[in-house]
């Protein structure tokens, strides 16, 4: 059997994986459900598939990459880009730059920021700004192209499809 989390090519216990401390890390998890967490580094690229929770925290950079239903934070970084499939909820907080691409029916949370860039594939993807400088919501259809802009609801969150 093959390993189910990797960090730095060494082993990590079953569908945990974290890193602390020091320059770079890159963490990559093949099962699900996986949860993979970053703290206190320079850099940290995540990867996972379905059912995955990964946490970037005090960094300058974080790269999150999931395919499906998975939670990924950033909190106190420079910068959080982000990928995910369908059923994403995902949460950028005291970042500088949040940089996000989510699938359908996903949720995104824009808070304490100075840029957040989300591209919405697909439909019923729900946008939160909360104190944030400057907030853009693209609507995609599934290959990447613009289907009109979003809407606002009462409450400030912009929705699109």
């Amino acid at each position: 059997m093959g390993l189910s989390c990797s960090h730095h090519d060494d082993p990590c216990a079953g569908g945990s994986c974290g890193c602390e401390g020091g320059d770079d890390c890159a963490l990559d998890c093949v099962v699900s459900p996986c949860e993979l967490d970053c703290t206190d580094l320079s850099n940290c690229d995540l990867a996972c598939v379905d059912d995955c929770q990964a946490t970037c925290e005090d960094l300058s950079n974080c790269r999150l990459d999931c395919q499906e239903d998975c939670t990924l934070v950033c909190d106190r970084l420079s910068d959080c880009d982000a990928a995910c499939g369908p059923r994403c909820d995902y949460a950028c907080r005291n970042v500088s730059n949040c940089d996000v691409a989510v699938g359908p029916e996903s949720l995104v949370l824009c808070a304490q920021v100075s840029n957040c860039d989300v591209d919405c594939f697909g439909a019923a993807c729900r946008v939160t700004c909360d104190n944030v400088g400057n907030c853009n919501v693209r609507c995609l259809d599934l290959e990447g192209n613009e289907v009109g802009g979003p809407s606002q609801e009462d409450d400030g969150t912009v929705v699109c499809g």
